[in-house]
């Protein structure tokens, strides 16, 4: 699992190494980050 919380908005590259059975698997991923959430996004009342 990735945290991406606290992470500036944009987009965050991770590099992901697995070895198994002798073979190395290498693979890169791109994640974009969310900006907060208003409460009204989620269906909640304004204060």
């Amino acid at each position: 699992m990735i945290d991406l919380r606290g992470k500036p908005k944009g987009t965050v590259k991770v590099k992901v190494t697995v070895k198994r059975k002798g073979k190395t698997v290498r693979e890169t991923r791109s994640y974009k980050t969310c900006s907060a959430k208003s409460g009204t996004a989620r269906g909640g009342a304004r204060p």
